[in-house]
């Protein structure tokens, strides 16, 4: 009977505004729209880990009026910064490129991480 059709099924299930069924389960992916956007997450935290890196030699040099363990403490606490900046990028970027809906929870920490960063 056509009145008990559910709207928006097909043959294969509900579909996701597309028009296709969804893929099998555990190979669902992210839209287009939600990695382009994690990519450029990525990108934008890669490229402020470069920024904060090229700094070092300034902290470094002004690092040298204070006590030696201070000044090595200074100078490994600000490249400690830059990495960890570039892990969550290069993680974002991976997560972007895969694509996976298994990668959310990824995306979610770095997020949270990259938030308390900045916090």
């Amino acid at each position: 009977m056509k009145g008990d059709e559910v709207r928006g099924a097909g043959p294969g299930g509900p579909v996701d505004g597309t028009g296709e069924p969804p893929p099998p389960t555990g190979r669902a992916r992210v839209p287009q729209m939600v990695r382009a956007k994690v990519a450029g997450s990525g990108a934008l935290l890669l490229i402020i880990a470069a920024y904060h890196g090229s700094g070092y030699s300034r902290v470094a040099e002004a690092a040298a009026s204070l006590p030696e363990n201070l000044a090595a403490m200074t100078g490994g606490l600000w490249l400690f910064f830059s990495w960890h900046l570039t892990v969550l990028g290069v993680a974002a970027l991976l997560t972007a490129v895969v694509g996976r809906v298994w990668a959310r929870p990824v995306l979610l920490f770095c997020a949270f991480v990259t938030a308390g960063d900045f916090a």
